[in-house]
């Protein structure tokens, strides 16, 4: 068996991973015959000897590789493969993985994940005929939708349309944020339909993305938006600790962000070591390319005079983040 699970929709692959691990039977059992490689280091040596193991005590094994396919991704800027691993000087070395699939043991179950890679990736094209390949896109509007009311039906629930709308509009494309919503407007209606009303009155994610909205929108100097979101923050009674918090927790990651590019780390490694999931930090690279190390020093001595005019009533927390926001929008 030999799946491959890829996408900008990580909820969804991590979900059609936990399929594929309920069908290799007892959880307990199948967790000591599971074997997890992160694909950045990965050897196919190392790969094929974990492929040939039998299980122990067990029908099925399972083996994992995170992100092998956008080590050989021809777009990935940062992502891009490191320094090729002992024995491996081209791309070529691991097309024989496909011929390995075919005579590994019935009992062993491989799956590459990954996030959004190329379709043109060489990898995923030259092992696509042996796999059962899966792509998981971000979904649009309307999909957004359709995939609520689905969700609601599993959890033995019902939606309206106008509230399937309403939630899509306040929480948007994130699926985890979607699905724990979805679970705690199912209990508060209990057995009845969920309505709009409902949506407006328990969804509190809505506040949480105008913030990271917020935060974006002051790394990538977009000054009228950020003042915009501010203000309705402001109205939706989000306090100005919080925020300033939030932007402050941003940029101390754009600047260890800095030393980790330089250290040749592949992205599901610095997510690692920053905390955040992998598929954030491909934008957070992005952002931090515009920042050289001194400015982030700088805003770091902006942030900190922001929270002591708050703290000593100098300015309202409103008038000192709209001071702030201007002063770090400036090119």
């Amino acid at each position: 068996m030999f799946h491959i699970l890829y996408g900008q929709d990580s909820f969804s692959v991590k979900e059609a991973m936990d399929e594929i691990k309920q069908s290799l039977g007892e959880p307990q059992l199948l967790s000591t015959n599971t074997t997890v490689f992160e694909g950045q280091k990965l050897t196919l040596p190392e790969l094929q000897a974990a492929c040939d193991t039998v299980p122990f005590l067990a029908e099925r094994r399972l083996v994992v590789v995170e992100g092998l396919l956008s080590r050989f991704d021809p777009h990935r800027g940062a992502r891009q493969p490191k320094r090729p691993a002992s024995g491996e000087k081209h791309l070529e070395a691991w097309l024989g993985l496909k011929d390995h699939v075919g005579v590994m043991p019935p009992s062993t179950a491989l799956v590459l994940v990954d996030g959004a890679v190329d379709r043109n990736n060489p990898l995923l094209k030259a092992l696509a005929s042996a796999a059962k390949v899966r792509e998981y896109r971000s979904l649009d509007d309307n999909a957004l939708r359709e995939w609520v009311v689905r969700r609601v039906k599993k959890l033995d629930g019902q939606i309206s349309a106008p509230a399937a709308k309403a939630l899509v509009d306040l929480v948007g494309g994130n699926l985890w944020v979607m699905s724990s919503e979805l679970e705690k407007l199912c209990l508060y209606a209990h057995g009845r339909s969920i309505e709009e009303k409902d949506v407006r009155l328990q969804t509190s994610s809505a506040r949480e993305f105008t913030v990271f909205n917020l935060v974006d929108a002051v790394i990538e100097r977009r000054t009228p938006t950020a003042i915009q979101l501010l203000h309705q923050l402001s109205l939706e009674g989000a306090a100005a600790p919080f925020v300033l918090f939030m932007l402050t927790r941003q940029f101390r990651h754009l600047l260890q962000l800095k030393d980790l590019a330089g250290q040749r780390l592949s992205q599901w490694e610095m997510a690692g070591r920053l905390g955040v999931p992998s598929m954030a930090v491909g934008r957070m690279l992005q952002q931090q390319a515009s920042y050289p190390v001194k400015r982030l020093e700088d805003t770091y001595r902006k942030l900190l005079e922001t929270d002591i005019s708050i703290k000593t009533g100098r300015w309202s927390g409103e008038q000192a983040l709209e001071l702030l926001i201007v002063d770090l929008c400036q090119k």
